[in-house]
């Protein structure tokens, strides 16, 4: 399915959807001569529908979008603000209003064809950040805390939402860089917070805040997005403008447990599937998303089939190595790719301009997995 946005866009993220298997993202878009949007589409995997609301997000072009874990409503934006003086990017939590005669937000609702609705309402600034913010994350389980970075630190915060209050709880000095990414690691108690410095990759102790490992050139360009194995402890995966996407051990850093080579400019995200580990989502400049597989760095149900005895009572081998299906909808820099959070075979991605594409991951890859 695809979705068109009336101006550029680049910030993506999944919606929380409780325990139904609604699928629902939020895309945010990036105008200076308008006023920007936050589109909420609803996806109907039987009738290949979307559905929509529209919030209007007065404060200024939208860099990026953190949908909270367990919270419909809510999201973390951050935002470009320009005004006569400057140009600088904060972030906020902000809330999603609830659809017009009900006292929550629903996310099974079906919406007009309009998609017209209110604009998204501030919850909770984050200011005091000494330079533009260049990412935001949730705590993987704990509702009250959320992580930022700037050019120059790491912030972890507390927030209460009724409140309407957040407080810094604790920061941590970075080297400067001029492109960030961030990532909360959901092993070890989500003590760990891993961030990309340019160049480099490392992560940080959140009980010390002190630096826990770094790999000072994980990339020989830019690294633009790192993702947590969601399965397997100490095992993350980087992607760069040099086009490759590298996997790691957080226990021996001195070379990558396996690369790929499956994009063919900048790669700007990619993400583990929640589910099965196996399956990797990146987008990159080459207008391209790619599914992949790491069956050799997955979590063992996922690497190999669960019926493990074939009709002959030999063992399934699993999906090779490499690129599993591509996906060529898009004709500008695909800047985000997300999974459901709901649905694991279900996938979204957003170009530069303005391009949302829904998609599946193919049924004789689902069969190979879970068949």
């Amino acid at each position: 399915a695809i979705y068109g946005l009336e101006f550029q866009a680049r910030a993506l993220t999944a919606q929380f959807c409780g325990e139904s298997d609604q699928i629902g993202f939020l895309v945010g878009t990036q105008t200076l001569r308008h006023e920007n949007q936050i589109h909420l589409l609803n996806y109907n995997d039987e009738t290949r529908k979307i559905s929509r609301r529209i919030f209007a997000h007065p404060k200024g072009e939208i860099w990026h979008l953190a949908a909270s874990p367990r919270a419909s409503d809510l999201v973390i934006s951050s935002y470009n603000n320009v005004t006569a003086s400057k140009a600088e990017t904060n972030a906020s939590v902000m809330r999603l209003p609830a659809p017009a005669g009900s006292g929550v937000a629903s996310v099974s609702e079906v919406f007009d064809s309009t998609g017209s609705s209110s604009p998204v309402q501030d919850v909770v600034e984050l200011p005091g950040h000494t330079s533009n913010v260049k990412g935001t994350a949730w705590h993987p389980s704990q509702d009250n805390k959320i992580a930022t970075i700037d050019q120059n630190a790491l912030y972890i915060w507390d927030i209460d939402v009724a409140s309407k209050n957040a407080k810094v709880a604790a920061t941590a000095q970075m080297p400067k860089a001029t492109e960030q990414a961030c990532r909360w690691n959901p092993h070890q108690n989500a003590t760990i917070f891993a961030t990309a410095n340019d160049t480099a990759v490392r992560g940080w102790d959140l009980r010390t805040m002190q630096e826990a490992y770094c790999i000072k050139r994980a990339h020989e360009q830019c690294t633009r997005s790192l993702d947590f194995n969601p399965n397997v402890p100490h095992y993350f995966v980087t992607s760069g403008d040099d086009c490759k996407l590298k996997f790691w051990d957080t226990r021996s850093l001195a070379l990558p447990l396996l690369q790929l080579n499956v994009h063919s400019h900048w790669v700007w995200s990619v993400r583990y599937n929640h589910s099965y580990d196996q399956l990797l989502l990146s987008s990159g400049s080459d207008s391209m998303v790619v599914l992949s597989s790491v069956a050799s760095l997955a979590a063992p149900l996922c690497a190999i089939d669960s019926d493990e005895n074939a009709g002959d009572g030999s063992k399934k081998e699993p999906i090779p190595d490499g690129v599993v299906a591509t996906f060529e909808e898009h004709e500008d820099s695909v800047y985000a790719a997300e999974w459901s959070v709901g649905v694991p075979w279900i996938f979204a991605s957003v170009s530069y301009d303005g391009r949302v594409v829904i998609n599946h991951v193919p049924r004789e890859i689902q069969y190979k997995i879970w068949m």
